[in-house]
């Protein structure tokens, strides 16, 4: 079972649910041509959230990094005589 036809998703639903949860992989749910949504194990869903997180993170340091104004840093031998290290 790697896919249903929406039209047949209230017959079907159940069987598609209970087949990802004992087989551990992903049914798509389809309109005639191509796939809108899927039934994914949870840890999948998990796995894609964290791999999002990750890529927020990293747009975020490669934002910080292009602004990094190197007349505005500080080098790290100042900072740790300032801070007696």
């Amino acid at each position: 079972m790697g896919s249903i036809s929406i039209g047949d998703t209230k017959e079907k639903l159940d069987d598609a649910i209970e087949h990802v949860i004992k087989e551990q992989c992903r049914v798509s749910l389809t309109v005639p041509g191509k796939g809108i949504v899927a039934v994914v194990p949870i840890k999948d869903m998990e796995f894609l959230e964290e791999l999002d997180e990750d890529k927020l993170d990293l747009q975020e340091a490669c934002d910080a990094l292009k602004d990094l104004d190197q007349e505005e840093t500080v080098p790290w031998e100042k900072i740790k005589a300032d801070l007696g290290l």
